[in-house]
């Protein structure tokens, strides 16, 4: 221990019977005017002030110039005072405001750091903002442009592996990722309203489209809307098929054979009677027999909720020569379940059927709905 100064911050002692005793204590009271809350101007000014003001300190960068600072060792402490300048040895630990970064760096090494380099835990946060101002609705907010995430490797001290868990308190409760453009939601990804896994788009935010839908106990994917690339090759006699590099299963529909069921294994044609063309009944069973998949989606989520709903539903359709449906109605119904007819209305009023110099036309169309 040392009878001349403070052993951490060199603060001088005044010793018994000294002389001048004011001059010793106002060195100290002048260091410690610097050590505490410290606030530097720069910290990577280079140039050395003219006519700073007293008090006033800087961390010296690589480079200084000037008569005294170029002279001073990179990352010095100095301190101005009646036109000069006095280094202010500062320890390790010493925390410092950065006036013009608007930064706080701590000594460590006998170099200064970030003080964010130094934490190394900050536990019970309740507000966090990267770049822009957290709030009570979005405690943790960040504004950038990119991100990373990665795993800790195992020479790390890690396993190499990286997951992200999100969880919610209850199956009711909405868990998902919602993807905006211009602050308008464009699709949501997740567990919204219970714990089926669903993708939902929208052109405005407002009006939203389910993409689909995963069944956690089965893995089942349905579509309400349909899904994939389709393509309908019409074959009027014996040949040969190539199958297309995208195609991924092959759906061949017997028109003639015998048998239907699920979307209608066939109906009645109503003609004007203005002798054009019209469309053959092998026409309107392929578009149905394509939104098979779709009309079964609606069915099954309606079974999960009456498992005994089954039963057969007859269909009138008017189709424009266009090939859009322009009108359609429940003639009968054996479901007894409003709102899934509503919903099968709603499909069918999105078949395409074609456009073709046809006349419009009135069709009956019986559609089995039975469990799987």
């Amino acid at each position: 221990m040392s009878d001349d100064h403070s052993a951490r911050l060199a603060l001088p002692y005044l010793a018994a019977g000294q002389m001048q005793k004011h001059v010793t204590l106002n060195e100290a009271l002048t260091r410690l005017d610097a050590l505490v809350q410290t606030v530097v101007v720069s910290r990577t000014t280079t140039a050395q002030p003219g006519a700073p003001g007293d008090g006033a300190l800087w961390i010296l960068p690589s480079g200084a110039t000037g008569a005294d600072w170029s002279t001073r060792p990179e990352g010095a402490l100095l301190r101005a005072e009646g036109g000069g300048w006095t280094v202010v040895p500062a320890g390790d630990g010493l925390i410092a405001l950065v006036a013009d970064a608007g930064e706080v760096v701590v000594r460590h090494g006998g170099s200064w750091v970030p003080l964010g380099a130094r934490l190394g835990v900050a536990q019970a946060l309740t507000r966090l903002g990267l770049g822009t101002t957290a709030d009570a609705a979005n405690p943790f907010a960040a504004r950038l442009n990119t991100a990373l995430w990665t795993a800790l490797e195992a020479w790390a001290g890690g396993t190499g592996d990286l997951r992200l868990t999100l969880n919610k308190e209850a199956a009711g409760d909405v868990l998902s990722l919602l993807f905006q453009s211009g602050w308008g939601g464009r699709a949501e990804l997740g567990l919204a309203g219970d714990d089926d896994l669903r993708l939902k788009v929208s052109a405005d935010g407002s009006s939203w489209h389910e993409a689909f839908v995963v069944d956690r106990n089965t893995g089942r994917m349905t579509h309400a809307l349909g899904a994939g690339r389709r393509a309908v090759s019409v074959f009027a006699a014996d040949g040969s098929y190539a199958v297309p590099a995208w195609a991924r299963s092959i759906e061949a529909v017997a028109v003639g054979g015998g048998g239907g069921g699920g979307a209608g294994a066939g109906g009645t044609l109503t003609k004007s009677g203005s002798g054009k063309a019209s469309r053959s009944i092998e026409e309107i069973k392929l578009v149905f027999e394509r939104n098979k998949g779709a009309i079964y989606a609606l069915y099954n989520r309606a079974l999960r909720e009456d498992p005994s709903l089954q039963g057969k539903v007859v269909l009138e359709l008017k189709i424009a020569p266009a090939g859009d449906v322009v009108g359609v109605r429940i003639v009968s119904s054996e479901l007894h379940a409003t709102e899934l007819e509503g919903k099968l209305l709603a499909r069918v009023r999105q078949f395409d059927f074609g456009a073709k110099d046809v006349e419009q036309m009135v069709v009956s169309w019986p559609v089995d709905f039975l469990p799987s």
